[in-house]
């Protein structure tokens, strides 16, 4: 029997010794590989700084060669327009062609200048070496070299060339110009070393004014340079430089080094490949034995995986696993327990879920209903009550318009009193069917305009607020909440405001809004008698007065009504006030915003 566990388990000691085999030899692959590239990327980085530092070099001295070269050319058209000859040219011209057409075309023979053309003050053209110059007086900065006295120096249209303008003076008096064209072309050409490999780009507010020994399919590695403070002349026609080079030249050592590493890398991994062969067979020989084992103790609780025989790590793995199957086997029982007293408790739990799920339909019912009462109840109040008053107002107001000379002035005044009280009665009645309706008003949302709806209350309310003085300071302008809720209570507030107020010399009304805190403050204040601020949750009540009701009328349902409308669109309201000194209301709304 041994010796037939020995011959099936043969393919798993193979398996065994390849997959060690595949892994070291992998590891030491992955190795080399990592090392060649991490050695090719710290060339190729190290190599392309050296290059651009190279190359940012050789573009300074290009743009300082032609920074230098400029400024000379320009001193020489500067001391030939200083020239008493050109000067004398164009203050007495006569007899000036013997002289001053060949002075003009000796110089421009001078090196990188292809033209030179001498014109009037008023830009006609005297001379030029042109066979057919362009027109200068279209330059539109002709007229300001000849005026002020100063250079100029720019680009040509077609940017070929250098443009230098030079003022002509006599006595330091403009008299005409002296306009270089320098190729552009050429002065690089002079400037640029024999033999280069790189190309170039020359460039003037973004637009290609020289390319070099450039290839579009080609790969670079490009460097640019602007023109430093000391250098004005390329500064003033924004002059940029662009130097590359060939990326495939000078990645050649690099590939060179790469390939030594590749042949020195093949050799390890050749030995490595050697040594894993030797150490898989001593590595897979106990292994073998710790799997024969455990295939005599296969799936049988009574057979144990220990010992194994090696008196190593193995031996200690050997017991471990039994330990565990042991463990194993007695948490499976505790398992099943715990399963069992688990579907216990939710079977326990789902009939009482069922019976609170019955419960809550059975409650709901009886809130519907109740709702559908307090309904109906509220348009009984509203009729039933609203009615008899309605009569008692009206016939008292027949007694007063009909038979006012059978009363004498105390009787008058009881059916007034009459009257005031159903009319108050009545308006007590609307505020509470109202207060009880608020929870039902749709939540439409939206956005509101606060400067709108305060214009609007200002003319609902004109009359009343006649020799007020109002003020409204709105940070913010737009809000977003429920248009019928926020006007009510505003509404309310507002009246509260003048009510309070009416009776001062000098009665003022301030609306604020500003925003702090994920909020939206608006805040009516005014410099009424206010109220001693230990009221202040009596005020938000229903029914709850501080002031005489014959001085400030009302039925004390106002500002309940306003703390539970702004509740219902789920914001606050607090007060600010004291004895004699006014009172701020303020309404804080959650900022929403519209997607």
């Amino acid at each position: 029997m041994a010796k037939s566990v020995l011959i099936n388990n043969t393919p798993h000691q193979k398996s065994l010794k390849g997959r060690f085999i595949k892994y070291f030899a992998g590891t030491v692959v992955g190795v080399m590989v990592c090392v060649i590239v991490i050695v090719s990327a710290v060339l190729i980085d190290k190599l392309e700084d050296e290059l651009k530092a190279s190359l940012s070099t050789k573009a300074y001295h290009v743009i300082k060669g032609m920074e230098r070269r400029i400024d000379f050319l320009i001193e020489n058209i500067d001391n030939f327009s200083n020239n008493h000859f050109i000067i004398n040219s164009l203050i007495h011209p006569h007899g000036r062609e013997q002289y001053l057409f060949k002075m003009v075309d000796d110089f421009s023979r001078l090196e990188s200048i292809d033209s030179v053309t001498v014109i009037d003050y008023a830009g006609n053209l005297i001379h030029s070496s042109l066979p057919t110059p362009p027109n200068y007086k279209k330059l539109f900065y002709l007229r300001p070299t000849l005026e002020t006295g100063k250079s100029v120096i720019n680009m040509s249209r077609d940017l070929k060339r250098i443009v230098i303008m030079e003022p002509i003076q006599h006595y330091q008096t403009p008299v005409g110009a002296v306009i270089s064209e320098i190729d552009l072309a050429d002065l690089v050409s002079r400037i640029m070393p024999q033999g280069r490999t790189e190309f170039y780009k020359i460039y003037s507010l973004s637009r290609l004014l020289l390319s070099d020994n450039f290839k579009e399919t080609a790969t670079y590695i490009v460097v640019g340079y602007n023109p430093d403070e000391q250098m004005p002349y390329l500064n003033t026609l924004q002059v940029k430089i662009e130097l590359g080079t060939l990326k495939s030249k000078h990645l050649k050592p690099v590939l060179t080094i790469v390939y030594e590493l590749i042949g020195i890398g093949s050799i390890i991994i050749f030995i490595s490949v050697l040594i894993s062969i030797k150490v898989g067979n001593n590595l897979a020989r106990p292994v073998l034995n710790m799997v024969q084992q455990t295939s005599k103790a296969g799936n049988s609780p009574e057979q144990r995986y220990s010992p194994v025989g090696t008196g190593d790590e193995l031996e200690i793995l050997a017991q471990a696993l039994d330990d565990r199957e042991a463990k194993l086997i007695k948490f499976r029982k505790n398992l099943e327990e715990m399963v069992d007293d688990r579907t216990e408790e939710l079977t326990d739990t789902q009939e009482r879920l069922r019976q609170t799920i019955d419960e809550l339909k059975a409650a709901n019912e009886i809130s519907e209903k109740r709702a559908a009462e307090l309904e109906t109840f509220s348009y009984s109040v509203s009729h039933d009550l609203k009615a008899p008053l309605r009569g008692m107002d009206g016939y008292s107001k027949l007694l007063v318009e009909k038979y006012a000379d059978h009363f004498d002035e105390e009787g008058l005044f009881f059916l007034k009193m009459i009257r005031q009280a159903t009319q108050k009665m009545g308006q007590l009645i609307e505020d509470l069917l109202f207060y009880a309706r608020i929870d039902k008003i749709e939540n439409n949302i939206q956005e509101i305009e606060l400067v709108k709806m305060f214009e609007a209350l200002f003319k609902a309310n004109r009359q009343a607020l006649e020799g007020f003085v109002t003020e409204t300071n709105l940070r913010v302008e737009n809000i977003i909440t429920n248009q019928e809720v926020i006007e009510h209570a505003f509404t309310n507030l507002m009246e509260n405001a003048i009510k309070f107020s009416r009776n001062k010399s000098k009665p003022k009304i301030i609306i604020n809004s500003y925003e702090k805190e994920m909020e939206w403050v608006i805040e009516i204040k005014d410099n009424g008698i206010g109220f001693d601020i230990k009221y202040h949750d009596l005020i938000f009540g229903v029914f709850q007065r501080l002031e005489n009701n014959e001085d400030y009328p009302g039925t004390g349902v106002g500002l309940a009504i306003v703390k539970k409308m702004i509740d219902r669109v789920g914001g606050r309201v607090w007060a600010e006030a004291a004895p004699s000194q006014g009172a701020s209301f303020h309404v804080a709304l959650p900022i929403r915003r519209i997607y």
